[in-house]
C-alpha cells in the first residue's frame, strides 16, 4: 500500500482520506420554526477533525477550500404560511442557497425536504443553517434532521 499525505492509495486503486474534515449533526427533539432562527443541532453522528460545535450548531472550516454541505429533514406539522424555507449561512450571512419547505396537499401529511450546496470557504469561516417561516410555522421532527459537511478539496 502506498501512502499519500494523510490518505492513501490501496492496492485496488481506491483513494482513502480518513482525516478529511467531515461531520453529520442531528437533534433528538422536535424543533418548531416560527421566525428566522438558527436550527440548533445538538448531537453528532460523527465529526472527523472536531470542526462542528454542538453548542453553537456551527461548522468551522479548518482550511480554505470547497465544501459540500447537505441538509435533510422531515416536517411533522405545518401551519399555513406564505413562505417556509431553510438556508445555509456563512459567517452569519445568507448564501442564497435556500431549500423551500412546502406544505403537503393533504392535511396532516408529513413532508420532507433536502438540499445541498458547495461553498467556497476560507479557513475559520463558519457555516450553519437557519429556518424561516414568513407567516405561520413548521415543526421539524427530532432525529429526522441531518446537517452534514465534507471538504471536497
Amino acid at each position: 500500500q502506498v501512502r499519500v499525505g494523510s490518505g492513501g492509495l490501496s492496492s485496488a486503486g481506491r483513494v482513502t482520506m480518513p482525516n478529511q474534515p467531515a461531520f453529520v449533526a442531528t437533534r433528538a427533539s422536535d424543533l418548531t420554526i416560527s421566525t428566522d432562527v438558527t436550527i440548533t443541532l445538538d448531537s453528532e453522528d460523527f465529526d472527523v477533525g472536531n470542526n462542528y460545535s454542538t453548542s453553537t450548531s456551527k461548522f468551522t472550516a479548518p482550511v480554505a477550500g470547497k465544501y459540500l454541505f447537505t441538509l435533510q429533514a422531515t416536517v411533522n406539522s405545518m401551519s399555513t404560511g406564505l413562505y417556509n424555507a431553510v438556508y445555509f449561512m456563512v459567517n452569519g450571512a445568507g448564501t442564497g442557497h435556500r431549500i423551500r419547505v412546502t406544505n403537503p396537499s393533504a392535511s396532516n401529511v408529513w413532508t420532507g425536504f433536502n438540499g445541498s450546496a458547495i461553498l467556497d470557504l476560507g479557513a475559520n469561516d463558519t457555516v450553519h443553517v437557519n429556518g424561516y417561516a414568513q407567516t405561520g410555522s413548521f415543526t421539524i421532527q427530532g432525529n429526522e434532521i441531518h446537517f452534514s459537511g465534507y471538504l471536497l478539496g
